[in-house]
C-alpha cells in the first residue's frame, strides 16, 4: 500500500500552493485543500469542518499556514483528532542522513540542512535557507527564504526568522521572537521580542 496516496493540505494560501508541488514532486499521489475562506484562486475541497468529516479518506494532512501561532493551533486540533500530520521535504532540498526532523514540518526546495541538525513539529524551512551544523529548531518556528543559520544556532518555539536574515553560529533565539528581514544576528535574542539591522538589535 503506498503510504502516500492521498494528502489534505490544510490552508489555500501561497504557501499552500508550494507545499501542494513539493508533495507531488515528493511522491504524492494527490492533494486536497481545505480552508474556510472561499475565495481565493485555489480550488478548495472543503472547510475545516468538511476535512474533519473526511479525514479517514486521507493517508495524513499537512497544514500548510505561514502564521506559527494559527498552524500551532491546528496542529494542536488535528493531533488531537487522531490526524496524522505528515513532513513535506521538496525533492531538492539537501538533507543529511543525521537530521531529526519532527511530524509536520516543510522543508521547501533549494534548502540545506547540515547534519546534527535537530527540527520539532510544525516548522517551515523555507526556500533556499541554509541550517548549518548541529542547530536546533523547536516547534513551529518558520525561516524564512534565504536565510543562513550558523552552526549551533538553537531557535526556540514559535519564532520567525524573516527573509535572508542571516544568524552567527552558536547564538540562542528565544520563543516567539521576530527577527526582521535582511537583519544580521551577532548576539543571543531574548524571548518575546520584535528585532532587526545589521547588526540586529531589539526595537
Amino acid at each position: 500500500m503506498n503510504e502516500l496516496k492521498s494528502l489534505a493540505i490544510i490552508g489555500a494560501g501561497g504557501h499552500s500552493k508550494v507545499v501542494a508541488e513539493a508533495a507531488m514532486l515528493s511522491g504524492w499521489e494527490s492533494v486536497s485543500f481545505f480552508d474556510d475562506k472561499k475565495d481565493g484562486e485555489t480550488q478548495i475541497t472543503g472547510n475545516l469542518d468538511k476535512f474533519f468529516q473526511l479525514k479517514n479518506k486521507f493517508s495524513g494532512a499537512h497544514i500548510a499556514i505561514g502564521d506559527n501561532h494559527v498552524r500551532k493551533k491546528l496542529f494542536e486540533a488535528l493531533s488531537a483528532d487522531g490526524v496524522t500530520i505528515k513532513s513535506i521535504i521538496h525533492p531538492t532540498a539537501i538533507v543529511s542522513k543525521n537530521v531529526l526532523i519532527a511530524g509536520g514540518t516543510m522543508i521547501s526546495a533549494g534548502a540545506i540542512i547540515n547534519s546534527g541538525v535537530n527540527i520539532g513539529k510544525g516548522v517551515i524551512i523555507n526556500t533556499g535557507s541554509i541550517i548549518e551544523h548541529d542547530c536546533v529548531i523547536k516547534d513551529f518556528c518558520h525561516i524564512s527564504p534565504g536565510c543562513s543559520l550558523g552552526g549551533k544556532t538553537v531557535i526556540y518555539e514559535l519564532s520567525w526568522i524573516g527573509i535572508g536574515s542571516s544568524v552567527k553560529h552558536d547564538i540562542t533565539i528565544g520563543k516567539r521572537v521576530t527577527i526582521g528581514a535582511g537583519s544580521v544576528v551577532i548576539n543571543d535574542i531574548p524571548s518575546e521580542c520584535t528585532a532587526y539591522g545589521v547588526p540586529c538589535e531589539i526595537a
